[in-house]
């Protein structure tokens, strides 16, 4: 491979006593690694940061290599001047490591890593606190891969410590209840959990009222609900919600007919009445007339469906 010359010259912005222009020969890479991308002045202490990089007069997009913190760029010809251009920090060199680190773990066990990145001066103290994320608790925070608490979620920029707080998913209970009514205030209602739904807190979820398969005989007026697992005011710390729907009995209408054959055909009455109530009923007794042969005088059922009894009447 042909070596490459490259001539680099600093220049710093405002102005200090310390600069460099130097002559590079014998480079054998098709990649020039170059100078820092921060710089301190020796005699001010001052701080200054890369903000430019010209190659051959033009301005290249440069890259920092992680571990050492330099400018890289390709080299494409055998002649080479580099020009840096740093300005001066405010206030000393920035820092940009105090990472907190977000872990929220999927179902299938995967984790989302997410970054929250804080800069300051050097030395100066940093500290991180959980986040409050809908639908996540905190799990435990680690620093340098160390379980610890978040009391020693802090350090000093310019450290190297990794910050985790590592977040699992906030499950609640949602529990459908169903009241069946006793339509009575000196019978206590009957109340069934009919089931448990466990989701994650935030989860809005639309609830339809179902029977329980020993309360076919009963039904409700009440339609869809919707139960919402974003807290409240107050209810931050709730992990059970609840949602009810009110069953009564089936009902139906037991009309009574007396049928005076030949004169009247009227209706006695028209009650309603929960299923399975047990009823009984009568012939009248009116003067002139006699049951038609064959009819009974008293019926007795158990009400399973709107019922009509008719009693017929013939001339004595």
């Amino acid at each position: 491979m042909q070596k490459a010359k490259i001539i680099v010259k600093a220049h710093y912005q405002p102005v200090i006593g310390e600069s460099f222009d130097k002559e590079l020969a014998g480079v054998e890479e098709d990649k020039y690694f170059g100078d820092k991308v921060t710089y301190t002045d020796k005699e001010s202490g001052s701080e200054y940061e890369l903000k430019a990089v010209l190659v051959n007069s033009e301005t290249i997009q440069f890259n920092t290599d992680e571990n050492s913190k330099t400018v890289i760029f390709n080299i494409d010809r055998p002649e080479v001047t580099v020009d840096y251009y740093y300005e001066k920090l405010p206030e000393g060199r920035i820092f940009k490591n105090a990472i907190h680190t977000y872990k929220e773990y999927n179902e299938d066990g995967t984790d989302i890593e997410i970054l929250a990145e804080k800069s300051g001066k050097e030395g100066t103290e940093y500290s991180f606190n959980k986040k409050e994320l809908l639908g996540w608790k905190l799990k435990e925070v680690k620093v340098d891969g160390v379980v610890t608490t978040e009391a020693d979620a802090k350090g000093l920029f310019g450290d190297s410590k990794k910050i985790e707080f590592i977040y699992e998913k906030d499950m609640v209970d949602i529990v459908v209840e169903n009241i069946y009514s006793a339509e009575d205030d000196s019978i206590q209602d009957e109340r069934v959990v009919h089931k448990v739904v466990n989701v994650q807190r935030g989860t809005k979820l639309e609830f339809t009222p179902e029977l329980d398969a020993d309360h076919e005989k009963w039904e409700t007026e009440e339609g869809k609900k919707e139960v919402d697992t974003k807290p409240d005011f107050g209810t931050e710390n709730e992990t059970v919600f609840k949602v009810s729907f009110t069953f009564k009995k089936k009902k139906f209408n037991v009309t009574v007919v007396d049928n005076f054959i030949g004169s009247d055909h009227e209706i006695r009455s028209v009650s309603s009445a929960a299923i399975d109530t047990l009823f009984s009923v009568s012939a009248l007794s009116r003067e002139g007339w006699e049951l038609k042969k064959d009819e009974k005088a008293n019926i007795e059922f158990k009400l399973t469906e709107d019922t009509v009894i008719e009693f017929k009447y013939i001339k004595s």
